[in-house]
């Protein structure tokens, strides 16, 4: 900032200098040539008179008539006969009856060295005063200039650059955990809402800090609950299958009792697993779905966009069928990432040879079918497919953490809408129910 101060003085005086150099310089050409230039005129019009084919009568009317269009100064001429008497000379030197505000010359005419009149040559200035407009309006404008820009620069240096330099920092501390420091309120039209937006960040992940901190807490807590609570029934586990392995139950009542008690234990046990599972899981479905309208259109472009070029590259058909350009209800970026798994998961499971987007309505709602050919999970693992870290029998080989169906069907529920799947021949289809708007 003390950069932008020091460039601003330094344009100021700079513009004032050169305001002062031109004025400087103006003034003096024009001061050199005052007072000269009439003279030039003048001399060439006495020379011209007294050229010898020039004819200048007795009562000097041609004198009178002389064309003085091409010159500038010199305005009027006059002309007395060498033979005038001495009070009409003086009467004609004193220029009594010459125009206001006109200066005047009189030059004897010569013909052979001989005098034989007189010619007054009345004619205006070139001084200073003649250009005195000129001067104002040029140096009225060059400060209209000099002060619009400093002004300028002065708006740039409060408006932009200042509110800029209390929030350069905050990015910085943001990186490194530093998360107490917030900043003043701005109302700039240009930062106002970049450090509403900034301050509000800020707050955001203070409270995502604390809340992970809690949530953390909370799980080491139950997961330590939990594990107490497995030692019970394992203990029992390990007892009754001991016992059962040393043939300590001579009574086939007793056995069967201890396998039941097993069982019930072990029940126990799964439960509780469920239970860490689902703590493990809960904080993963904590997704924000805004209640939106959307026209179809915006949400297929979107995905051309997406897989278009990616689908040519990998030499597999894209295809999506006809539709209607409909207007849904829905959050259309948490509906893009639903769409992209479900594409995704085509690629990865497909045979790579088709994927088909398919639509139809259905009780106010809109179903769009995502199909690929390939092999289909069997119906057993299909009631299974969108809990959460459960993986199929072909996804072995296939990277994955067995939550982005678990996800979909999350984000699907929050906007009042739903996932399924559908068999095929020859492929796998997931269908997401989309709500008319």
């Amino acid at each position: 900032m003390k950069r932008l101060d020091s460039i601003i003085i330094v344009f100021v005086l700079a513009m004032l200098a050169f305001w002062g150099a031109a004025n400087f310089t103006a003034m003096k050409v024009l001061s050199e040539r005052s007072g000269k230039e009439y003279m030039v005129e003048i001399n060439r019009i006495s020379q011209a008179l007294s050229d010898p084919g020039a004819l200048v009568d007795e009562d000097g009317k041609s004198v009178a008539e002389y064309d003085l269009s091409p010159y500038h100064y010199v305005k009027e001429l006059s002309y007395l006969n060498a033979n005038a008497s001495q009070v009409e000379i003086d009467a004609f030197y004193s220029g009594s009856d010459i125009r206001t505000g006109m200066n005047y010359l009189v030059k004897p005419l010569f013909n052979d060295r001989e005098i034989i009149g007189y010619v007054r040559y009345e004619y205006g200035t070139s001084s200073l005063a003649a250009y005195s407009y000129v001067f104002i309006i040029i140096n009225t404008l060059f400060a209209v200039v000099c002060i619009g820009i400093t002004l300028f620069l002065f708006y740039v240096r409060s408006k932009i650059l200042l509110p800029f330099r209390d929030v350069q920092e905050l990015p910085f501390e943001l990186s490194k955990g530093r998360l107490k420091k917030g900043i003043k309120e701005n109302k700039s039209r240009f930062f106002g809402r970049f450090v509403w937006g900034l301050d509000m960040l800020r707050e955001s992940i203070v409270t995502q800090k604390n809340k992970e901190l809690a949530l953390e807490k909370d799980k080491k807590t139950m997961i330590l609950s939990i594990s107490h609570g497995i030692k019970t029934p394992l203990s029992a586990i390990m007892l009754y299958s001991k016992a059962l392995s040393d043939n300590l139950y001579e009574d086939e009542e007793k056995r069967k009792a201890a396998a039941v008690s097993i069982g019930e234990n072990a029940r126990q046990i799964e439960s509780l697993v469920g239970e860490i599972v689902h703590s493990q899981t809960e904080d993963l479905i904590d997704i924000e779905v805004s209640d939106d309208e959307f026209y179809l259109m915006d949400l297929i472009d979107a995905l051309k966009v997406a897989y278009l070029e990616k689908m040519q590259l990998i030499q597999t058909e894209f295809v999506i069928n006809h539709f209607s350009n409909i207007l849904l209800r829905g959050d259309l970026q948490r509906l893009l990432d639903v769409f992209e798994n479900l594409i995704e998961n085509a690629i990865k499971y497909g045979d790579g040879k088709k994927v088909t987007l398919n639509f139809h309505k259905e009780d106010n709602c809109l179903l769009i079918a995502v199909e690929n050919t390939g092999i289909a999970i069997s119906p057993n693992e299909s009631t299974h497919i969108f809990e959460s870290f459960w993986r199929g029998s072909n996804a072995h080989d296939k990277p994955g953490n067995g939550l982005g169906l678990y996800i979909c069907k999350h984000i699907m529920k929050r906007m009042n809408g739903d996932i399924f799947i559908r068999n095929i021949c020859g492929g796998m289809c997931f269908v997401v129910v989309i709500p008319i708007a």
